[in-house]
Parts: C-alpha cells; sequence; structure tokens
C-alpha cells in the first residue's frame, strides 16, 4: 500500500507537488513470524534555489536477531535513476545514468513501536530500524517534470496481502512537476513512522499523517504499489 498526495492551495487541488511516496508497511500480528528483510521506503525532496533539489530516501528494516537469517544491511549506496516527464532518460552529464548517495550510518534510528491495544505485549525480538540517503542534483526547468525513480528487493517475507514478497523488489518514486519547479516548493512528509501492532479482529487506527513545509493543504489517495527490482 502506497500514499499518493495531492496539494491541494485555495481548494482546488493541484499538482503542484504530486509526491509519490512508497510507503510500504507490514500488519504485524503477535503471533507472527518475523524476517529480516526491508520493508519499507519514503522518498522526499527540498528546493535550495536555483533549480538545486536534495533528495532524501528513507529505508526501513527489520533489525531483530532471529535464528531464520541475518540482519539485511542497508546497502553501502543508493542508486537513482531521473526520467524526465515523457519517459525519457534524463542525464545530467554526458553518460550520466545514474545518481548515488552513500550510507552514513549516524542517519540510523530505532522506530517506535505503537500497540493498537493497551493490553498487547510486542515480542521481545521486535526491532525495527530506519537510516536515510542524500543526494543534491540540479535539474533544469522541464514543462514535463521529472521522475526521481529508486529500485530495490525486496520485501519482507512476510507480507500476507503479497504472492512471493520476499522475491518482489520495490520501485519508489516522486514526481517534480512544472508547478513545483516554478514555485521551488517542497514535497510533503509524513509526521512520524512507527512500528505498529494490531490487535487481530479488533478495529484500530493508525496515524499515517504529513505536513506540508509550504502550507498548502493535502489531499490523501491509495494505490498499488510498484513492483521492482530483482533478487540478488
Amino acid at each position: 500500500m502506497i500514499f499518493y498526495f495531492y496539494k491541494e492551495t485555495y481548494k482546488i487541488i493541484l499538482s503542484m507537488k504530486q509526491l509519490l511516496i512508497s510507503f510500504y508497511f507490514i500488519f504485524l500480528f503477535t503471533q507472527s513470524a518475523f524476517s529480516s528483510h526491508l520493508y519499507g521506503t519514503e522518498l522526499t525532496y527540498t528546493c535550495a534555489g536555483n533549480d538545486n533539489y536534495t533528495f532524501k530516501l528513507t529505508v526501513y528494516r527489520d533489525c531483530a536477531a532471529i535464528s531464520i537469517g541475518p540482519i539485511t544491511p542497508f546497502d553501502a549506496s543508493a542508486y537513482f535513476t531521473i526520467f524526465t516527464g515523457d519517459g525519457n532518460l534524463y542525464e545530467n552529464k554526458p553518460a550520466q545514468s545514474y545518481y548515488s548517495a552513500d550510507y552514513n550510518s549516524s542517519n540510523n534510528t530505532l522506530v517506535s513501536v505503537q500497540l493498537s491495544n493497551p493490553c498487547l505485549i510486542p515480542p521481545m525480538n521486535t526491532c525495527s530500524e530506519a537510516t536515510y540517503y542524500e543526494f543534491t542534483v540540479n535539474l533544469p526547468f522541464n514543462s514535463l517534470g521529472y521522475h526521481i525513480v529508486q529500485e530495490r528487493c525486496c520485501r519482507d517475507n512476510n507480507v500476507v496481502n503479497l504472492l512471493n514478497s520476499g522475491t518482489t523488489g520495490m520501485t519508489t518514486s516522486i514526481f517534480l512537476s512544472k508547478e513545483a519547479q516554478q514555485f521551488c516548493n517542497n514535497s510533503p512528509t509524513f509526521n512520524e513512522y512507527s512500528n505498529y501492532f494490531f490487535c487481530i479482529n479488533e478495529t484500530t487506527e493508525a496515524d499515517f499523517s504529513a505536513i506540508d513545509l509550504d502550507g498548502d493543504s493535502l489531499v490523501y489517495l491509495l494505490c498499488v504499489p510498484n513492483s521492482g527490482g530483482s533478487p540478488f
């Protein structure tokens, strides 16, 4: 499941910042087994002016020390591809087909645990960790916009609503629209991500609210996540 944001200004839905945040999450139950794969990503950007944009990819993983396999390490580098709005590959320099951001362990943070019911006791081997990768690139104005894309394999083995989730990759992308370039806008960001535990057959609520630095209102949509990235 991914959240698809539209910015809404003056009560008119605009594509000023048509943000596609690929934010995959698992419903974890107390009797479930746990795996050690990556399980979520989020891609955002900030505008620094003069057509310079900093893109930030946040990656979430299961960091529990479990017996079924080693903990998945964060990648030494994250690689991104940029396409113009018509689907053509954008090369900032000749033969530069991708952009990279290096891993920095100081960016690692543990994800807080949220219980849907105070009677729930999470398993002792529960651990979720996040890190982020950043890179800055100059993107000259393009009326068709830009798609910034990152692919990775694979999702967590225990995602119950996906077939063969452990061998299914995920694609995270964000669209930099014509209007976003004209106004040097910034993308919305989620306020906080938590590791949620839900009781089976119990109605509950989870907070996936977001904030926009430019003060624009947001409209939330749900859509099917993109697969991508082959198993290593």
